[in-house]
């Protein structure tokens, strides 16, 4: 089962809040839905997909219209959970990816 910490959710809810002060309201729950949709699917159907965080191998990431999910797999339940999604213009936060924080 894939789910989303608290903080990945509030970086979902950043994004929304940048596309639609950019862009449009629409675009942005339809953007943020799709990268939602996109992450659950291709997580819950192949869990290995992404690309593994060379300073951090507990952790993976898999991209998506250039915003970038990270993700781990909790060893206890095996759940995988999104613990940071960065978005585009959004700067990198490497602090984000502790285990120990996040799951």
């Amino acid at each position: 089962m894939v789910k989303w910490t608290p903080k990945a959710e509030s970086d979902l809810d950043e994004l929304r809040e940048y596309i639609a002060e950019n862009f449009d309201f629409e675009a942005a729950i339809r953007i943020s839905d799709e990268l939602i949709d996109y992450t659950e699917n291709l997580l819950s159907q192949y869990p290995l997909a992404g690309k593994i965080f060379e300073s951090n191998p507990l952790f993976s990431s898999i991209v998506y219209q250039g915003n970038v999910i990270y993700y781990c797999e909790n060893p206890e339940d095996k759940d995988i959970y999104i613990i940071y999604v960065k978005f585009r213009k959004q700067q990198f936060s490497e602090d984000r990816l502790n285990y120990d924080q996040e799951v």
